[in-house]
């Protein structure tokens, strides 16, 4: 999404027209609010966090394009399928976080796929 004044816009994987203003605000506000319920001390591998193929992978860039936050969100922990992995870019420490955060992000992200015709 591309946030221009107050309208969005998808640019990825298609361009399409603008969106209605509430899902990008919505998308925002889900990311905002993610709280992790606990750091890892160790990392448990891609085979079993699912980082190296995530479920949801969301970048947030400024004007220049340059890379602000990189959220990947892997697999739910076996033992909880209330929780899933998660990571903020490539070094940084795995997370457990909530599914109902992921749900709004990934329920809005959805909202996107059938919006608009490619330009």
């Amino acid at each position: 999404l591309k946030k221009s004044k107050n309208k969005w816009k998808l640019i990825q994987p298609k361009s399409t027209v603008p969106i209605q203003g509430f899902i990008g605000n919505d998308i925002l506000w889900a990311m905002s609010a993610l709280e992790f319920e606990s750091t890892l001390e160790l990392d448990p591998g891609n085979a079993l966090s699912g980082l190296n193929q995530p479920l949801l992978s969301v970048k947030l860039l400024n004007k220049e394009s340059t890379i602000l936050a990189h959220l990947l969100v892997g697999k739910h922990l076996p033992e909880s399928p209330e929780f899933h992995y998660l990571k903020l870019g490539e070094g940084s420490n795995v997370y457990t976080v909530k599914k109902r955060i992921l749900e709004e992000i990934s329920s809005n992200i959805k909202k996107l796929k059938d919006i608009g015709q490619p330009e």
